[in-house]
């Protein structure tokens, strides 16, 4: 049986290790997920690493203690929970649960467009408003989206001739 704890307000279902989640949703303390960085809910993230990294120039790396994957030193995909003020942001709306990844687009063109094609798996939230980055729910997405989505957020943030031999390969 999972244990529950309320984490702002949220319900969450702590299953993980039995495990009950952090009564306060802050990001060094687990996050509003109640998720520590490199713990039990990495596997999802294994994949993006897998994908990522496959890429040339790719590299993995963290910020404030949540993976980030780069290419010439620019975030190209990156973890992306919750915090209290995207919370607080969103006011009565629900906020999708599950792992979070965020990734480059080339533009806000590019973002209204991959919102459109990609309805509940790729969203926004009022923090990235005029941002060229969306938001993914790595629970909903299939393998293919996911894979493309990753290609496209590294050919919007790879330099120009690293990107071109690689979409002539």
């Amino acid at each position: 049986m999972p244990m529950r704890s309320v984490v702002m307000g949220l319900l969450v279902e702590s299953w993980y290790l039995g495990r009950p989640v952090p009564d306060i949703a802050h990001p060094s303390r687990g996050g509003v997920d109640g998720r520590r960085p490199g713990s039990w809910a990495d596997a999802p993230y294994d994949d993006v690493a897998r994908l990522a990294l496959a890429l040339p120039g790719a590299a993995e790396g963290t910020s404030r203690g949540w993976r980030v994957w780069q290419v010439a030193g620019r975030q190209f995909v990156w973890e992306r929970p919750f915090t209290q003020a995207d919370l607080r942001r969103s006011g009565d709306d629900p906020v999708p649960g599950g792992p979070i990844l965020a990734a480059a687009v080339e533009d806000l063109g590019e973002k209204e467009a991959v919102l459109a094609a990609h309805r509940g798996t790729h969203f926004t939230i009022p923090h990235l408003d005029g941002y060229a980055a969306v938001l993914m729910r790595l629970d909903a997405v299939g393998d293919g989206t996911l894979a493309e989505t990753v290609e496209d957020a590294w050919l919007a943030r790879a330099p120009r001739g690293v990107a071109e031999d690689h979409r002539a390969s």
